[in-house]
């Protein structure tokens, strides 16, 4: 762009991609000021100021795009986006849906595999793994993606981790670390059966393994013990009191 010559949106994305943002948000903000209603030259000014960390203004130029253009994939991803990264995830989540719905429409197929990013991300912030999985997983089917798929492996990772953090949060698993400090005790238990002269109070036979798996079977063993041990024995009476000296 030539001094004097108006700015150009071809000239204005240059300077974006060269990483020259003042002065592609000065060429942006003249072709603004000529065409308020241009779609593409919204959307790069809102891109460009989020990367500034200017979310609230960047806000103002997506939403103005997503009016301008309801069935626009493109605009509605880039609004989804822009709510995605102020953590408005909820509300980024009802437009990235309707992006995805407007994507059989005119040439908006074109921006899929970005649309079903924007879905993984949102699914993702809001813990619903087993939801961005499935978006991931479409998106693919419709349009092989590197990125995509990238994110896909790293979703399906979360999804098995937040499985993992359920199940240790049942009775059952709330459960098994006393079961396993019982069998620590019993592995822990001197192995030679005559040091064992008792059953403890909880019923396990620390000097027995395979007690240790069965609890009811030491138990069992035990009782029977205890039933030998009464009818082998004649019941003894009192025996006699000391003996007073002569």
């Amino acid at each position: 762009m030539t001094v004097g010559e108006p700015a150009s949106f071809d000239s204005a994305r240059l300077l974006a991609l060269r990483g020259e943002f003042s002065l592609a948000l000065a060429a942006l903000a003249e072709i603004l000021e000529r065409e308020p209603a241009r779609v593409d030259a919204l959307l790069l000014k809102g891109g460009l100021l989020l990367q500034l960390r200017e979310g609230d203004q960047a806000l103002l130029c997506f939403a103005r795009a997503a009016a301008l253009a309801p069935r626009s994939s493109e605009a509605l991803n880039g609004f989804a986006r822009c709510l995605h990264s102020l953590d408005r995830n909820q509300e980024a989540l009802a437009v990235a849906l309707a992006a995805q719905a407007e994507l059989p429409r005119g040439d908006n197929f074109k921006h899929t595999a970005p649309v079903y990013l924007t879905l993984v991300w949102i699914y993702r912030e809001l813990r619903r793994f087993r939801e961005a999985l499935d978006a991931a997983e479409e998106g693919l089917e419709r349009c092989p993606d590197a990125v995509l798929a990238q994110w896909a492996s790293v979703v399906e990772e979360e999804l098995a981790e937040a499985q993992q953090e359920r199940s240790q949060t049942t009775p059952a698993a709330r459960n098994r670390p006393q079961m396993v400090r019982a069998s620590r005790r019993a592995s822990d238990a001197p192995r030679d059966r005559s040091s064992c002269t008792s059953v403890p109070p909880d019923g396990w036979a620390g000097s027995d393994r395979e007690a240790a798996r069965r609890p009811g079977l030491i138990r069992s063993r035990a009782a029977r013990g205890s039933g030998r041990t009464a009818r082998g024995k004649k019941k003894r009476g009192p025996g006699p009191g000391p003996r007073s000296r002569a």
